[in-house]
């Protein structure tokens, strides 16, 4: 497969800025606004077709702003998404701005989201929601200081981000964790205000795509840096099959959109992937991406959770060490299946284990060119020292890899020998030749 993209960014007009009071705190890009009259308003200098605002009224109402040009009270059609949860509702404009109602779940949504996406019939606009959590708390704090409500008060505590039920929950930052490895890519499940908020699979070091699911939505990801929120046309040709995306930048320097199941499918079948990104031409690897998507869809099924440990195996397991040669298997290691012969380790290998790729994130790519007489499979050697099946070669035949520098591998044989031992990944781009 071939995946080309080539970027269009544009130039975005700043929306307007509205006097909301006296600005009252700064907040991970956000100005917090205070007035006895309207409440607390919250909004961020970013150059974007349409202007996003959070307010929270003296009353204790909350409400997303969006500005419009669209006339004075009138109600049209809209919908809010956020990383695939959409929300249908009717858009209220009132003096230039579509007030929209969100209550303590809609805003825990908000706060634990990426990227919001909003629609009406005449207007679309993305935007990333970094920092909305700490803006939400800092909008409670103003209103508490603005209102100073108390047991004798008639105004009832305001909780930015309430727990389901009763109650406040104290958020914690965003965190991911290793969910799985899957064929030279790692899973993570990521975790958001304590609540899972997708899986992602990621290769270490240099230009690379990576794919995130959530609930069953699927984004896209380029490491492509642009000013956060700039919008960009990107075309995605996959096997000399076009796709136009419309991707949107994020502080973290990538480039997202949301894609179809449809073409998760066609990248799970690639075989070489090459990106061109403002001219600039990157190759890369789409080994084991059908096994990694495959993972990451268990891991978004499971909400990241990972299975119940399995028993641990008897230590005596005569099959895997029963063959003359082969190196016996440390018995705390279970092998997949029972008897894997990706676990059978002859002549020039290491032992099971022994060996172990660094979590590292340093450059380094390699092609394996088979010049032996034998067809041999290639192995990466995971953080653990297990093998990981990544390819296979017939004679003459060769495979690019994307890898990572200080990475191990093996190309054993049908008769379980190792050409060449260990092969190491140096660092930029390598050739390997098996003897």
């Amino acid at each position: 497969m071939v995946l080309c993209v080539s970027i269009l960014s544009f130039s975005l007009t700043a929306g307007r800025s509205e006097e909301w009071g006296n600005a009252w705190s700064e907040v991970r890009g956000w100005t917090v606004y205070q007035s006895e009259d309207t409440g607390c308003h919250a909004s961020r200098n970013i150059a974007t077709t349409m202007e996003l605002g959070m307010l929270v009224s003296p009353a204790g109402n909350w409400e997303m702003l969006l500005s419009t040009q669209t006339a004075h009270d009138i109600s049209v059609p809209g919908s809010w998404t956020v990383d695939g949860q959409s929300h249908e509702t009717e858009f209220y404009s009132y003096e230039g701005w579509y007030r929209v109602p969100v209550d303590g779940p809609e805003r825990r949504t908000l706060a634990a989201g990426r990227t919001l996406v909003v629609q009406t019939p005449t207007e679309y606009e993305a935007f990333q929601l970094d920092g909305m959590t700490a803006m939400l708390l800092k909008m409670q704090e103003c209103w508490e200081s603005a209102t100073n409500p108390s047991p004798d008060s008639n105004k009832a505590p305001v909780e930015a981000l309430p727990k389901p039920g009763t109650g406040a929950e104290t958020p914690r930052d965003a965190t991911r964790a290793v969910y799985g490895q899957a064929r030279g890519w790692t899973i993570y499940s990521t975790t958001a205000y304590g609540e899972y908020s997708g899986c992602r699979m990621e290769r270490g070091g240099g230009f690379d795509f990576s794919l995130t699911r959530n609930v069953g939505y699927w984004t896209f990801s380029l490491p492509v840096s642009l000013p956060q929120d700039t919008l960009a046309d990107v075309i995605l040709d996959i096997d000399r099959y076009s796709f136009d995306l419309r991707m949107i930048a994020s502080s973290s320097g990538e480039l997202t959109a949301r894609i179809d199941p449809a073409l998760v499918q066609r990248i799970a079948q690639a075989g070489v992937i090459q990106v061109v990104v403002n001219g600039a031409s990157h190759g890369l690897s789409a080994s084991g991406t059908q096994a990694a998507i495959s993972k990451i869809g268990e891991c978004d099924d499971r909400r990241g959770r990972t299975a119940a440990a399995a028993p641990a195996p008897s230590p005596r397991l005569p099959d895997r060490n029963a063959q003359p040669g082969i190196k016996p298997v440390p018995p705390h290691i279970r092998i997949p299946g029972g008897d894997s012969d990706a676990y059978k380790m002859g002549t020039g290998c290491p032992a099971v284990g022994s060996v172990k790729s660094p979590n590292l994130q340093d450059w380094g790519n390699i092609t394996f060119v088979n010049r032996s007489d034998r067809a041999v499979l290639i192995y990466w050697l995971d953080y653990d020292g297990l093998p990981v099946e990544m390819a296979g070669l017939g004679r003459n035949e060769q495979i690019y890899i994307n890898s990572t520098a200080g990475h191990f591998f093996v190309a054993k044989d049908s008769d379980f020998a190792c050409h060449g031992g260990v092969i190491e990944v140096p660092l930029g781009e390598n050739t390997h030749t098996i003897r």
